[in-house]
């Protein structure tokens, strides 16, 4: 138990690593070698995820974790605006701020687990993770009016 439980913190601070280097793709900072970073470790941890007996749960999870990290860590300058009165909106910045970023993080859980119905080996596994995270992309882009940041085209 102790080990399985261990293995899925780590799982989750590299799905949460991946993801929060991400951001650093988009401007002001235009790294875009850290996509041939994350977009790797992201393809390594569901490839782990398929080889496990809860793969649904667990590429679940990573997807989660993954964007939790891309959106924590992109979407920071929102919390800007709880400055504006500080003494009344700081102290509910990282609560408003985390379920923002929560809840956007279910968007790539979905992509995940769209992309777990097709996994393989090879290089069909990152085709089947490129069209399902566009997808989920396009529908992340709509729902609810949309919301346009942080998607991965963005860098190049």
């Amino acid at each position: 138990m102790k080990s399985s439980v261990s293995r899925n913190a780590w799982t989750m601070l590299l799905a949460c690593f991946g993801g929060a280097i991400l951001p650093f793709g988009f401007a002001p900072y235009d790294q875009v070698w850290v996509f041939f970073l994350s977009w790797p470790l992201l393809i390594w941890l569901l490839d782990q995820a398929h080889q496990s007996k809860n793969r649904w749960r667990h590429a679940a999870f990573i997807g989660w974790a993954f964007g939790l990290g891309q959106f924590g860590a992109g979407l920071y300058w929102i919390g800007a605006a709880f400055y504006v009165e500080a003494e009344t909106f700081a102290a509910i910045m990282p609560i408003a701020i985390g379920a923002l970023a929560a809840g956007l993080a279910l968007f790539p859980m979905l992509a995940a687990l769209a992309a777990m119905v097709m996994w393989t080996t090879g290089w069909l596994r990152v085709i089947a993770l490129a069209l399902c995270y566009t997808g989920i992309e396009w529908l992340r882009g709509h729902i609810l009016t949309g919301f346009p940041w942080n998607m991965p085209g963005h860098v190049f």
